[in-house]
């Protein structure tokens, strides 16, 4: 999988764990307009995805994606395994009308998940990026 990752990325997704893990709704709400950026990106991008299938909207993956960006903030200290329990449940509570189950959805979460943690700084998650 191709990520892209720009310098103001970087800095949004570093600025924005610091706001999703203060559980602040000051936080919470900059989570959202963070993901304004993201989600053109994934908008964009999703069709090109190996979990896509033809017929597929984006609307069946963007809460997914939501998921996946915001949930790498807050769960800074846990890996994608450690953390897919809760990040399933953040993503049932948020999928609305989206026409996929978890086991296609988990995927677009992780993709988001891991386009996050490669614009931080350093691997931490140990991929090489």
């Amino acid at each position: 999988m191709t990520h892209h990752n720009t310098p103001d990325t970087a800095n949004r997704n570093t600025s924005n764990t610091a706001n999703a893990s203060s559980g602040t709704q000051a936080g919470r709400q900059n989570d959202k307009a963070d993901f304004a950026h993201d989600r053109t990106y994934w908008r964009n991008q999703f069709a090109k995805e190996p979990y896509y299938e033809s017929g597929q909207q984006f609307s069946d993956f963007e809460s997914a994606y939501q998921v996946g960006y915001q949930g790498r903030g807050r769960h800074t200290a846990r890996s994608f395994d450690q953390a897919e329990p809760d990040l399933r449940s953040e993503w049932e509570a948020s999928k609305g009308s989206a026409k996929v189950g978890w086991e296609k959805a988990k995927h677009a979460v992780r993709a988001a998940w891991d386009r996050v943690e490669d614009a931080i700084p350093g691997d931490s998650n140990r991929n090489g990026h």
